[in-house]
């Protein structure tokens, strides 16, 4: 364990051992994640390589290898190996959140057609 603090200088979170408040991050937090577990938050890679299924963002089906300096996307699943991860953005700032933020605003408004057709019938919702 003391091998990790020296390596890093930084918080390490791991994320196996005990499950932890993704709350509780912050930019620049460096993080250990393990293999089979998902990435907590959007980051870069400062040490390791692995394999990361992103398929629930880009729908690609096989899991894309990331090295050194590689972005990842939070709730993405590291399917190969051990990385640190050094946090960029987190809560509302996630890529993860803003697609999710998308799609119910979108799901909240009219189209602009829809908005007509209902003004031409007398419907006033």
């Amino acid at each position: 364990m003391q091998q990790l603090y020296w390596l890093l200088k930084t918080k390490m979170v791991d994320l196996l051992k005990k499950e932890n408040d993704s709350l509780l991050i912050q930019p620049s937090d460096t993080l250990k994640v393990l293999l089979s577990t998902k990435i907590p938050v959007d980051a870069i890679v400062t040490w390791g390589s692995s394999y990361v299924n992103e398929s629930m963002v880009t729908n690609e089906s096989i899991p894309v290898l990331k090295e050194i300096n590689a972005f990842v996307i939070g709730g993405t699943f590291n399917w190969h190996d051990v990385l640190h991860i050094q946090a960029t953005k987190v809560g509302p700032n996630t890529v993860l959140s803003q697609i999710i933020n998308l799609v119910a605003t979108t799901q909240m408004s009219k189209a602009l057609i829809q908005k007509f057709a209902d003004y031409i019938i007398g419907t006033n919702d």
